[in-house]
């Protein structure tokens, strides 16, 4: 089976809100061939039986519990693409169960995201210290400092430290298997040294920058903690340009305001 593009999903909540942010994927992907794969909790991989099976609709066989400041997230998506690894597709994107579309995906636009470097990393000349602007002043700064064995591997392969959010993120299949290898390679056997931070945040859209010489674009629209998006703003963005169309902190409940409009009214 070929497919466009590949969704990664990590969940921990509600088995309900599971199956309908795969409709809402399925519904925003129209005319696209889409894998939704979700790594989640042992207590919702007991549930799954209570959801419709769906050919596209798979579950890793190995599900873990989860820590937000933690390299857990990274793990539970590097798994996840490996579990895909041998399927014939084109980009790769990470979301996190509080995520849903509001608009149809542009495919196009999303192909058009940039492609592995021509040279190796090792084969060209790095400048680790063009990706330092400003990054200092980051709150993770200091967590990211103390945790030397990744500030070594960084050092030593010239990789630039960026930290930008993983939900909305896509890439081409070859680049994320260059991901997924260095990190099983070098962090994976580590995973237990990241903590205090969400290093799914730091890692690949460095290892992103460093393999593609550039941060793709991130399609999810990330609104605060402390307040219920309106909507107002979900027909904003559903109107509006092409990116963002996808927000983040959606309540993952059946009974939430927000999920209802999304599924009734976009």
């Amino acid at each position: 089976m070929r497919y466009d593009l590949i969704y990664s999903i990590t969940a921990h909540e509600s088995i309900e809100c599971v199956y309908n942010l795969y409709e809402n994927i399925i519904k925003f992907n129209t005319g696209l061939s889409c894998l939704v794969v979700f790594h989640v909790n042992p207590f919702l991989f007991s549930q799954t039986d209570q959801i419709p099976s769906r050919e596209n609709l798979w579950f890793h066989p190995t599900p873990t519990e989860k820590k937000r400041f933690s390299g857990s997230l990274l793990l539970a998506h590097l798994q996840n693409f490996d579990l895909v690894r041998e399927h014939d597709f084109d980009l790769f994107c990470t979301l996190a169960s509080n995520c849903m579309f509001v608009r149809q995906v542009n495919y196009e636009q999303l192909l058009a995201i940039t492609p592995l470097l021509s040279a190796r990393p090792h084969e060209r000349e790095q400048d680790a210290s063009i990706n330092f602007e400003s990054i200092e002043q980051e709150w993770f700064w200091s967590i990211y400092l103390q945790c030397q064995a990744i500030v070594d591997l960084f050092e030593v392969n010239r990789i630039g430290v960026n930290a930008r959010s993983h939900e909305g993120a896509y890439f081409r299949k070859d680049v994320m298997a260059r991901i997924c290898e260095f990190c099983e390679r070098n962090i994976v056997g580590r995973i237990d040294l990241l903590d205090g931070v969400g290093w799914e945040e730091i890692i690949f859209p460095s290892l992103e920058k460093y393999l593609t010489g550039q941060l793709g674009t991130r399609y999810c629209r990330h609104f605060p903690f402390d307040r219920e998006i309106t909507q107002a703003e979900l027909i904003e963005m559903a109107e509006g340009p092409e990116a963002p169309n996808i927000v983040k902190r959606v309540e993952r409940s059946m009974e939430s305001k927000v999920r209802r409009f999304i599924c009734t009214s976009l």
